[in-house]
């Protein structure tokens, strides 16, 4: 009996030991495994991130990281890009160097720079100089640039001709009328005194018709009088204002821009240049500001920047041995030869005015941020399908529920990640135009039947340079579009109007969502919608301050042929029993009337501080808002009260909104057709009715029209079935 129960015991003791042993191997199998996948982990092409101007240095150690194979660096087997442009390159002590010049674009915060390292590239061409003679240059030209950017005015836009793609409505800050700024700012090293500039960017921000000019300020250097800058309307200048010699001094100076009615005087016994018949309200914004100036040619941070410079120079204050670039075309810049550096001093002689670099160690940005980029291949034509779902990889995996849904119903659904997009589409650039030229490539150069529906899904910002410090917000940015009543907004449709008529080209949709769980809730609501059955009401709201909304809502309802015993109007009712009446069911709600980006009424017919009062447990309505910038899902710090409604668990998964200000009457034919679409049980889906009711605006005729088109959007799923009463 006791043999028996010890060897019951030792089975039981090999048995653990056994067991533990197996989980051992397991695990370290896992641990190598994971390791040697690290390991192994080879990358063709890598993503350079410039956010600023000047001479780069990739280590080869840093390449390492990605691709494991690469011994050396040479220029057969790297090649650098600049949106497909081969950029030059040095190659030194196991670092390439190379120009980097800072975004343009709005869009982007970084310049992308794609390095390759499987195809040979070009090294940066010669230059030679000679050591410096006597034709001694005792100072050279420098510009600092101060600008901060605090403020976003979107009215600010200019007018259409002259809306640049990279226009960037911010500003450093507003100067109120009878008030004024200081700014102080360090010149180091100045040269002798030949006088100076100051270039000032500025938007007058008020208009008055019986005034001209409407703009008078001032400009004080240092406690003198340098300029007074007049203009007129709501319009942007950038003037330049020469500095007499003297003015500027070594160290901290100061910059006064003056808005006071009647001037300095007072304060400072500086006589006044302000006219006492100036506007009454005269509002500025600053943009930035450039003061150029001579100095004495030093390197500062390590660094010299030499602007048109010809004849000898000597250069001090590096730290050690520094690399000379000719910059003067920034794009095929040079490495310069044949100079002496000696005790600190840069040496070398130039015989035609030449824009070159000089940066010590210190003075070369060592990459802040290089990341791979994996092979895609969106450009085969064989691909082929009927629903392009647009997201992030970390959002993707929570999308598969609803692909194999919709797969189910018949549909071919890809799912992109929006960083190939980006590297495929746009040279690495992260802007809504690379996602913009993926859609006209897919519509133009994939297989029958092209696709029908486009799903965003990620969040979006006007603040695509992350000023303001939101991160996280920007996840599939939308271009900005210009409009009449508000300047510019952002536009989802623009994406995929490939031949810029003013109709998309494919349904478009947004999930403005920032996480999985998030998509996830989103996914689940959007299935169970369409599994649920619709009420025969309809909710129609107006905003009872205006005779003119009701009257918009009555044509609405007439044109669109809803069955009048379906509706129930609710016009100037009080919020709550808006409410009610939607917590008692609706397939379909409308609103007209004033809006803005979280409530619907100059009085309060809805709220986003009333969406957590919704409690039908019915299938959600679909929603639609005939009013201005309630659908506006951009603002970097308030969420709209239909995104508020669309991630809100017993809200609507299919909204229709507008990004920006539009009048009654061109709202009026989109509400009447989309209505009707809605109706038509031979559309199905709702980005088909949304389709048909921008289709039958007239844009061409109408540019208000076409701002509808634009603007008017869909927040939720455009290959949605459309669940209406039997």
């Amino acid at each position: 009996m006791l043999g028996s129960i010890w060897s019951h015991r030792l089975v039981g003791f090999l048995g653990v030991v056994l067991l533990v042993v197996l989980v051992f191997f397991l695990v370290f199998t896992l641990s190598n495994s994971q390791q040697r996948q690290s390991k192994d982990a080879s990358w063709d092409v890598v993503k350079i991130h410039v956010e600023e101007t000047g001479l780069h240095e990739v280590r080869l150690k840093d390449l390492k990281n990605f691709n494991q194979g690469i011994a050396s660096l040479s220029a057969e087997s790297l090649r650098l890009s600049q949106d497909g442009i081969p950029i030059p390159y040095l190659l030194d002590d196991e670092s390439l160097y190379f120009y980097g010049i800072a975004p343009e674009s709005r869009y982007a915060s970084y310049r992308p720079y794609m390095l390759s390292m499987t195809e040979p590239g070009i090294l940066m061409n010669e230059r030679i100089v000679s050591v410096a003679g006597d034709r001694r240059v005792d100072t050279i030209t420098d510009t600092i640039h101060i600008e901060e950017n605090n403020l976003y005015d979107s009215r600010s836009i200019p007018a259409e001709e002259q809306y640049p793609h990279n226009f960037d409505p911010w500003y450093w800050t507003t100067i109120q009328n009878d008030d004024e700024i200081s700014i102080d700012f360090g010149l180091p090293d100045i040269g002798a005194d030949s006088g100076a500039l100051i270039r000032t960017a500025l938007y007058g921000a008020t208009s008055i018709g019986s005034v001209d000019p409407d703009h008078d300020i001032d400009l004080y250097l240092n406690g003198i009088h340098v300029d007074t800058i007049t203009w007129d309307g709501e319009t942007h200048i950038i003037t330049d204002s020469l500095i007499e010699p003297g003015v500027l001094v070594p160290g901290t100076n100061t910059l006064v821009i003056d808005n006071l009615n009647e001037g300095r005087a007072s304060e400072t016994g500086i006589e006044s240049t302000n006219d006492s018949s100036r506007s009454p309200l005269d509002i500025v914004r600053l943009d930035w500001v450039d003061i150029k100036y001579s100095r004495i040619p030093r390197a500062i941070d390590d660094q010299a920047i030499l602007e048109g410079v010809r004849g000898d120079l000597n250069v001090e204050g590096f730290s050690s041995r520094p690399k000379l670039i000719d910059i003067t075309n920034p794009i095929e810049p040079k490495v310069v030869n044949g100079w002496n550096f000696e005790d600190g001093v840069l040496e070398f002689s130039v015989n035609k005015h030449s824009n070159l670099l000089a940066a010590g160690p210190q003075g070369i940005i060592k990459t802040a941020e290089i990341t791979p980029v994996r092979d895609s291949n969106w450009r085969d034509t064989s691909i082929q399908a009927d629903l392009i779902i647009l997201s992030t990889d970390e959002l993707s995996p929570a999308l598969t529920p609803l692909v194999e849904w919709r797969e189910d119903q018949g549909l071919v659904v890809v799912q992109v990640s929006v960083e190939d997009v980006y590297n495929e589409f746009g040279g690495g650039e992260e802007s809504p135009g690379s996602i913009a030229e993926f859609i006209r490539y897919a519509l133009i150069e994939w297989r029958e039947p092209k696709p029908s529906y486009l799903l965003l899904v990620g969040e979006a910002s006007y603040d695509y340079r992350n000023y303001l410090g939101e991160l996280g917000q920007n996840v599939i940015p939308a271009p900005m579009v210009r409009v009449e009543y508000g300047g510019e907004t952002v536009s989802d449709p623009r994406l995929a109007d490939t031949d810029l008529d003013g109709l998309p080209d494919i349904a478009v949709g947004r999930w403005p969502v920032s996480t999985g769980n998030e998509v996830t809730k989103l996914v689940e609501r959007t299935i169970a919608y369409e599994q649920g059955t619709g009420t025969d009401n309809v909710l129609m709201a107006a905003d009872g301050t205006s005779q003119e909304f009701i009257s918009l809502s009555e044509e609405v309802l007439l044109g669109s042929g809803l069955p009048e015993s379906t509706v129930k109007r609710l016009y100037g009712v009080p919020a709550d029993q808006f409410t009610d009446a939607w917590n008692d069911g609706a397939w379909l709600v409308a609103y007209a009337g004033h809006g803005s980006i979280d409530r619907w009424g100059k009085d309060d017919v809805f709220s986003a501080g009333a969406v957590p009062d919704l409690k039908a447990d019915s299938s959600p309505p679909i929603v639609i808002q005939l009013t201005c910038l309630t659908g506006f899902y951009a603002h970097p710090t308030v969420d709209s009260i239909s995104e508020i409604m669309l991630r809100h668990d017993k809200g609507p998964v299919e909204i229709i909104a507008a990004t920006s200000l539009t009048l009654s009457s061109s709202q009026r034919p989109f509400g009447v057709n989309l209505i009707k679409a809605l109706q038509d049980r031979e559309v199905t889906r709702i980005g088909d009715a949304m389709q048909e009711a921008k289709a039958a605006l007239g844009v061409e005729r109408n540019r208000e029209l076409a701002e509808i088109s634009e603007t008017f959007t869909l927040l939720g799923d455009p290959s949605a079935l459309i669940v209406r009463p039997e």
